[in-house]
């Protein structure tokens, strides 16, 4: 037995009695009990309670949904529909009408006919609680799905498939050597399919939210059928696309994070609109002292705020792969997707972050706002500071020392706490060889050759390898220290939209992500920069 978990639709079936189902062999449709109150599950410990469909029942009536009818809760696999769904004081009563022209389901209302199927509903559990004896209670449940299964052995937990409560259909007893080879053939496309969606989660993590995102951002991109998607996200597009499931959405930002230096360090801010907006305040003190019964003076300093306003623009990116790959159910989609998207994305945007325009919403880098030598008591809001290396293209190891030790000092004390050093990879180098006249290397106490390759502090303080930095040269820009997260607001707009392109490129299929992001300077005194010049 496994928890029950409200994010994801578990795998079950609860038979309910044959005398219950009826057939019309003609018009192809059927009726049954989907659900039994009150009858207890032993497979599953479970109780389903009376109502526990009364909610999700009233919504899809008030909503219009139409419910339709799968072949073994595959998708692709669309038979027919179910007309009616009312629960009675037995239970969760369903009627069905398959669409005789599909192959598929003249499959199904054969295998009906001959009483060796089940009906089968998906729902995931909203509310429950536990009895003195442990046994689940069913309150309240999500309707998700409604499909045609096969019915095992088992006489009340046939087959596993989506977790579903399920019907038998009346049995006439027929035992052919057509019908076994049939029913063999089916069973193994069942267990064929209940394989690939093991297979599919085998990366998902131990989280339920996660596995259940995943398993359907997966079958969106194998198959382009977003029912998932709907019934696990609110938050979705009718407009052909959708946004991305929260926990999906995490993971690309996270991988982003990993990939974009800035983004990591940055302030990250996430909106509902197009735009964001914040004041900063110039001055530094403007409370006075006074006695309890003293006159408040009204001449008290106020500092002048400064409003900083954040667009946000459209990145686009459309990873591809071919059908066959998408189709294998030993590939990880989900995770392919991810990682794809958060490296492509990571490049643009961290590129953006340091050298953007800001032109119509996009991010405006680091680097292309005024860098002058004024402090920040005389330099103008909105522009930065550089220290000078004190050479004009290739200060030697002591000058560059020096250099770093006033950088560090110039940067007011509030925001070292969380300062971190930003370099190439080939000032990374030069750092890590500086050395003092008896050959000491400057970089650590402990040894330069102690700490490992890509880690380590310098002054104290964390160094961080972004190669949008430049090299050491004359008037370059070679390093960035700062509190980043006071010094640039990274801004996304809230959702990933993927829309599945499997016409555009043949034999290829297209998954078109956008993304909407901005960004720009945020506090301009609590970054600092490096630069290879005298003065």
């Amino acid at each position: 037995m496994t928890d029950l978990v409200a994010t994801e639709i578990q795998r079950r079936h609860v038979a309910a009695p044959l005398a219950r189902a009826v057939v019309d062999a003609e018009a192809g449709t059927f009726s049954g009990y989907a659900a039994v109150f009150n009858d207890l599950v032993p497979s599953y410990n479970e109780r389903v309670l009376p109502g526990s469909f009364t909610r999700t029942l009233s919504e899809r009536a008030t909503r219009g949904d139409a419910l339709a009818i799968l072949w073994a809760h595959d998708p692709r696999e669309v038979i027919g529909v179910a007309t009616s769904l009312v629960e009675d004081s037995y239970g969760l009563k369903v009627e069905g009408r398959l669409i005789l022209d599909i192959a598929r389901a003249r499959d199904a209302h054969t295998l009906i006919r001959e009483g060796i199927n089940s009906l089968s509903i998906g729902f995931y559990p909203v509310k429950w609680d536990r009895n003195a004896k442990g046994e689940y209670l069913i309150e309240d449940a999500e309707l998700v799905e409604f499909s045609v299964v096969y019915a095992g052995a088992s006489p009340r937990a046939k087959i596993t498939s989506i977790r579903s409560l399920e019907v038998s259909m009346p049995n006439t007893n027929t035992d052919t050597a057509e019908l076994e080879t049939r029913v063999a053939d089916l069973q193994s496309r069942i267990d064929e399919l209940e394989v690939r969606d093991q297979r599919g989660g085998a990366g998902a993590t131990a989280d339920a939210t996660a596995d259940t995102e995943r398993r359907a951002l997966a079958s969106f991109i194998r198959t382009g059928e977003d029912t998932e998607i709907r019934a696990a996200s609110s938050d979705n597009d009718t407009a052909g696309g959708f946004f991305i499931l929260p926990t999906v959405d995490s993971t690309i930002r996270n991988l982003l994070a990993d990939v974009s230096p800035i983004r990591s360090l940055a302030e990250v801010v996430t909106i509902g609109g197009n735009t964001y907006e914040r004041f900063y305040s110039t001055g530094n003190r403007g409370a006075q002292w006074v006695g309890e019964k003293s006159a408040r003076p009204q001449d008290t300093a106020r500092p002048e705020l400064i409003k900083h306003s954040y667009g946000v623009a459209e990145m686009y990116a459309a990873p591809a792969t071919t059908r066959h790959l998408a189709e294998d159910a030993s590939f990880d989609v989900a995770g392919w997707f991810q990682t794809w998207v958060a490296n492509d994305f990571a490049l643009t945007e961290g590129d953006a972050f340091w050298n953007g325009d800001g032109i119509d919403g996009k991010p405006k880098g680091l680097l292309t706002y005024p860098i002058v030598a004024d402090a920040d008591a005389t330099r103008a809001w909105g522009s930065t500071q550089y220290v000078p290396a004190g050479h004009a293209s290739a200060p030697d190891d002591d000058t560059l020392a020096k250099a770093l030790v006033k950088l560090v000092l110039t940067l007011h004390p509030r925001f070292r706490g969380n300062a971190r050093m930003l370099v190439n990879s080939a000032t990374y180098i030069r750092f890590r060889q500086l050395q003092d006249t008896a050959k000491r290397f400057l970089w650590a106490a402990t040894g330069n050759l102690v700490e490992d390759a890509e880690n380590g502090s310098i002054l104290g303080y964390p160094v961080v390898i972004d190669d949008h930095l430049q090299d050491i040269g004359a008037n370059n820009i070679i390093a960035a220290f700062g509190d980043f997260g006071q010094a640039y607001v990274v801004v996304d707009r809230h959702g990933l939209r993927v829309e599945r392109d499997a016409v555009t490129t043949k034999g290829a299929i297209l998954y078109d992500t956008y993304s909407r992001v901005g960004g720009g300077l945020g506090d301009s005194r609590a970054v600092k920069f490096l630069k290879v010049s005298a003065t």
